[in-house]
């Protein structure tokens, strides 16, 4: 307690009055379209491609090359987990009734990190070697595509991070919009894309690792 009778709680949100209830407002939306638009968009895009890939045929694969495909989607879909799960935490937060940028703050700080690992995870993945060559060139796009993804996720924390700490400037938000319609477009080519070449590889559509 202070020397005022406040708690250390009340005295700081005392010293954010009044910018902060902006600030805040502002970073729930940035929130929405963190949670709402990318993360749907890497989950559900492959939903859509489903329905597209399963009615055309697939080439039987090799007992090898179906190995090595599902061990890429494997890895892919455990690096890409943590930074999801982190940014689910995040979107939370902000959308909770008690949540402050106090609260929220270390949770973006811990998506950064996370997102982070997931990308260098996803950088060192590589097409299978028993793949045919334009099988290989689809897994390299996706691939790539799903480094960008999750690259720009960690960049719109970083820049997330930034507004909750109390950097609610035009540019400052115009930066993260920029990261995430950046991290978006290169999601809509992850996540469906690999399951399409997955699918090639290994003659089934591949199932999302449980969480």
């Amino acid at each position: 307690m202070g020397a005022d009778g406040q708690s250390q709680d009340e005295q700081a949100k005392g010293i954010l009055a009044p910018a902060s209830p902006k600030v805040w407002v502002i970073t729930i939306g940035v929130a929405c379209l963190i949670a709402g638009v990318i993360i749907t968009n890497a989950r559900n895009g492959g939903d859509e491609h489903k329905s597209v890939v399963e009615s055309s045929d697939t080439a039987a694969a090799s007992a090898t090359l179906a190995e090595e495909a599902t061990v890429i989607w494997t890895q892919f879909e455990t690096a890409a987990q943590a930074c999801d799960q982190a940014s689910d935490r995040v979107k939370a937060e902000l959308q909770s009734p008690d949540g402050t940028p106090y609260s929220t703050y270390p949770l973006s700080k811990d998506a950064v990190y996370a997102c982070d690992a997931a990308t260098s995870a996803i950088f060192a993945l590589e097409p299978p070697n028993g793949a045919p060559d334009a099988l290989k060139e689809e897994f390299q796009t996706a691939l790539s595509a799903c480094y960008r993804a999750y690259r720009g996720k960690q960049n719109v924390f970083q820049r997330l991070t930034k507004v909750l700490d109390g950097d609610a400037r035009p540019s400052t938000m115009q930066a993260v919009q920029n990261e995430m319609q950046t991290a978006e477009g290169h999601m809509v080519t992850c996540v469906p894309g690999l399951m399409a070449a997955v699918e090639q590889a290994t003659g089934k559509f591949p199932e999302p690792v449980q969480r």
